[in-house]
Order: structure tokens, then sequence, then C-alpha cells
């Protein structure tokens, strides 16, 4: 699992320079606009196993994988845990840059926040990813523009209701959604990425 996210990590710098460092600056300036840059920087920072995923299918890595010594849990496994540091990585620069912003004070609400919106697009990957892997980058994307759209459509639509729950409640709600929903993701990203390598 370490040299497969290794080659990931090294696939981002090499073919997604800007995008990566795009991201990194992102969430290193989001102390001055937290609520903006930090949550775009986090969906950025989930976008990058996408990323890999369609440059490995573009360069043939997909039948390359198939004769080498790595289980498909593996090669599924490399983009969410990419994924996930991902969004921990910059979920962290985000709230050090604001505590740095801010004089070196960091609200209990800022932690909430970051940890809330970082849940959400968590889901979201875990959404995208299983269609990506079955039925390839290009309509796994179209899926994953879809999912955006929806997600859009329900805040605006029951953004109010949702919003006036406590922030304490909502956080634990998305937190146990995100754990939950990762691990059954990851398992209909294996069967079907199984059922493509074959």
């Amino acid at each position: 699992m370490k040299s497969l996210l290794l080659k990931d990590v090294l696939v981002l710098l090499r073919q997604s320079r800007l995008f990566t460092l795009l991201t990194v600056l992102l969430a290193l300036c989001s102390g001055f606009k937290p609520e903006v840059l930090r949550s775009i920087a986090i969906l950025y920072a989930v976008l990058l196993p996408l990323s890999v995923l369609a440059y490995d299918e573009r360069s043939g890595w997909d039948r390359t994988a198939v004769v080498m010594p790595y289980s498909t849990a593996s090669l599924v496994g490399s983009k969410y845990l990419l994924g996930i540091l991902g969004v921990l990585s910059v979920s962290l620069l985000s709230l050090l840059s604001e505590w740095l912003f801010c004089g070196f004070v960091l609200k209990a609400e800022s932690f909430s926040a970051t940890l809330l919106y970082a849940c959400f697009v968590l889901l979201m990957l875990a959404v995208a990813l299983p269609p990506m892997f079955r039925f390839g980058a290009e309509k796994g994307r179209l899926f994953y523009i879809v999912l955006i759209g929806a997600f859009v459509a329900l805040a605006i639509g029951f953004g109010d209701r949702l919003f006036a729950l406590p922030a304490e409640h909502m956080t634990v709600w998305a937190v146990v959604a995100a754990v939950a929903a990762l691990p059954v993701s990851f398992a209909f990203s294996v069967m079907g990425y199984h059922a493509v390598l074959r």
C-alpha cells in the first residue's frame, strides 16, 4: 500500500503540480477568509484521488496493475487513503493558517466547521469513487458533477432546516455518516474494479 500511495503522490506532483500547489496555497491562505478559502481547499483536496484515477486510466496503469503483485483492495485502497490524507492535511493546514492569522488564537467553532465540511467532502468521495472504479474516470466524473448538483439542490431546498440544528449535532452526524459510508464505498469500489480488471 505504501508503494502505491507513493506512486499516486508522484503522479500528482508530476502531472498535476499546479492543482496540488493551488490546493496547498488555498489552505495556507485560508486564515484570511476561513469560511470561503478553507471550503474550496478541502473540496480541491478530495479531487486529487479522482485526478490520479483519471491519469492511471489514461496511462494504462489498470492493465499493468493486473500483472503486478497488488491486490484489488490495495489498488483501490490507495485512492481512498490519498483522499482521506489529503482532506485531513488540508484541513490541518487551514486551521494552522487561521491560528497564525488570528494571533495564535483559534475558536472552537473553527474546529467544528472544519470537521463538518471535511466529513461532507469525504461523503462525496465515498459516493463518487465506486462509479469511477466501475465505469471509468470519464463516466464517473459525470456522476460526480451530478452529485455536486444534487448536493447544491439539497442545500438550497433543505439548508434552512439542516442548519437550524445545533452545530455539535450536525458535526456528530457528519462524522458518523462519513465513518459508516467510507468502508461501504470501499467494498463497492473493490467489487466494481475487480469486475473491470477480470
